[in-house]
């Protein structure tokens, strides 16, 4: 089939690029110990993956709000030293932004920024993209699609030949109200019969069989 011609590919990272669940959840279940609270499993923990580690934190502590303040600086510390431990990309990962090198390639996540950086460092492939945006002072999480928009103005890119790349709802509405090309990887958190990309992919991999 015909390829798609594209000037820039806008990546999620939890749950696209990277397998970040064994360091989210045990971060989180040392949380919940230390504020005296019973620890979660991982189905549980899996859907309050997505809007941000302030999301994460409130959801796992539940009712107890008051106890919020302290749970996220117990969160923010341990997983801080603890980004990779168990965090690993998926499959095809390598080979999709190998393959988009000449492209710019970016990150935008709902993580925190500096956490954001680090792991793309750490896992060795930062040097693939020209920005990683995580939360910041400023900066709406998705689904606004404020820090997408802001890329576009920033690096002069069409919206015809952007594609924004995730695993969730959150990621293809973000896409979509910016009016740029949403792809949906089927291999992360999401589910996709909730969603309505314009393109459904098993891995990231098979991106370059619709774009060049």
């Amino acid at each position: 089939m015909d390829k798609t011609p594209i000037q820039a590919i806008i990546y999620d990272l939890d749950g696209t690029l990277i397998d970040s669940r064994p360091d989210l959840y045990t971060a989180t279940n040392v949380m919940l110990r230390q504020l005296g609270l019973a620890p979660k499993g991982g189905e549980e923990l899996k859907g309050y993956i997505g809007l941000g580690v302030r999301h994460l934190v409130r959801r796992a502590i539940g009712d107890h709000e008051h106890l919020y303040e302290e749970g996220f600086r117990v969160f923010c510390h341990y997983y801080h030293q603890h980004l990779t431990d168990r965090t690993f990309l998926y499959p095809g990962v390598s080979e999709a932004l190998e393959y988009f090198r000449h492209k710019k390639q970016f990150v935008l996540t709902n993580k925190l920024d500096r956490e954001a950086k680090m792991i793309v460092q750490q896992l060795g492939i930062a040097s693939y993209f020209t920005e990683v945006i995580g939360e910041r002072e400023g900066m709406p999480l998705k689904p606004d699609p404020f820090g997408l928009l802001a890329i576009l103005d920033t690096y002069a890119l069409e919206r015809t030949g952007t594609v924004m790349v995730g695993d969730s709802a959150i990621d293809i509405e973000t896409g979509q109200k910016a009016g740029v090309i949403t792809a949906f990887v089927s291999s992360g958190f999401g589910h996709p019969a909730d969603l309505r990309a314009d393109i459904t992919i098993d891995c990231l991999s098979d991106l370059k069989n619709y774009f060049a």
